[in-house]
């Protein structure tokens, strides 16, 4: 049976999801007279509070990518050493038959570099094998159990490594969907609160009416699914002043860190408009996390400056 995909019903980022939730209980604790006249108190609130907490807790989908791209170095490392290794072996058959020979063929390495780990670990079993097959015939050319042995060793580690970054990648998978699971039972949550708000202070409170308004667009809907905003700008040293062609720009949405030109200049397209944030990295910096507003179809600009090691000044008034 297929696997239906789970589907995320909250049209932002998690980060601002999260604050919405947090905005909503600061909302249960002011309007707490009005939501007790839909008996709805401390139990909400620590539902609420948990489930918030639970998301905030959840690992990024950086660091489980990062799990991914480090199960993938290693199980790539691995398969250079097999490479290595069985180079090392398919120089006796050489120098004994001759690359045209029945038995230098026998071994099937042509093409090896090209292999994907899995076809390299079938191919490292082979070798050894046949190595240990023609051993005695290929012993005068130096040869050793030793030698073999090796090999396979390295197989069985890149055997080892190979489903180490399968696992990886299922765990990212789960974690995917258990988070959108999360945010969608806190979405679902806070859509039912503001809801009770929107229609209490409708008519009473116009202030107070917006506080429950979740989306700030004209009709107070989400934005248009798969609506993207591009975005330029340039990094700089906030005392020097000079660029920082170093730094990367994280944006939430993006699969990949934006990288600076030769003079600090950044440029990113396709960013979906429900990313409010974007974060800011260079060796010797202090970290940026940077509020952004994003327009339907627009090419927005953010000036960056980074701080070497200390916090930033705050901003003249």
């Amino acid at each position: 049976m297929r696997r239906t995909t789970l589907k995320q019903l909250f049209q932002m980022g998690y980060a601002a999801l999260s604050r919405l939730g947090d905005n909503c209980l600061f909302l249960l604790d002011r309007d707490a007279d009005m939501f007790a006249l839909f008996n709805i108190g401390d139990e909400t609130v620590t539902f609420l509070t948990d489930t918030n907490q639970d998301l905030q807790d959840f690992p990024t989908d950086e660091e489980l990518l990062g799990d991914v791209s480090i199960a993938t170095e290693k199980r790539d490392l691995t398969a250079d050493k097999v490479k290595v290794a069985i180079r090392d072996i398919m120089l006796r058959p050489r120098m004994i038959y001759g690359e045209n020979s029945t038995v230098y063929r026998k071994f099937s390495t042509q093409g090896m570099d090209s292999l994907d780990p899995d076809k390299l670990h079938r191919l490292a079993g082979r070798v050894v094998r046949i190595a240990n097959l023609y051993f005695t015939q290929l012993e005068p050319a130096g040869l050793t159990h030793a030698i073999i042995t090796n090999l396979a060793t390295l197989a069985a580690q890149l055997n080892t490594e190979i489903e180490e970054k399968d696992d990886a990648v299922l765990n990212r998978d789960e974690a995917t969907e258990n988070r959108i699971q999360l945010g969608n039972t806190l979405y679902n949550k806070v859509v039912i609160l503001y809801d009770i708000g929107k229609t209490y202070w409708a008519d009473k409170s116009e202030a107070k009416y917006n506080d429950y308004v979740i989306y700030n667009t004209p009709t107070g809907a989400p934005p248009t699914p798969g609506a993207t905003c591009d975005a330029y700008g340039i990094v700089t040293d906030g005392v020097t002043h000079q660029p920082i062609t170093t730094a990367l720009a994280l944006f939430e949405g993006l699969p990949s860190p934006v990288t600076m030109d030769s003079q600090g200049k950044w440029a990113a397209a396709g960013i979906p408009l429900t990313t409010l944030l974007m974060r800011i990295v260079a060796a010797g910096y202090v970290t940026k996390i940077q509020a952004i507003n994003l327009v339907e179809g627009g090419n927005v600009e953010i000036n960056i400056e980074l701080f070497s090691g200390v916090t930033p000044p705050p901003p003249t008034p």
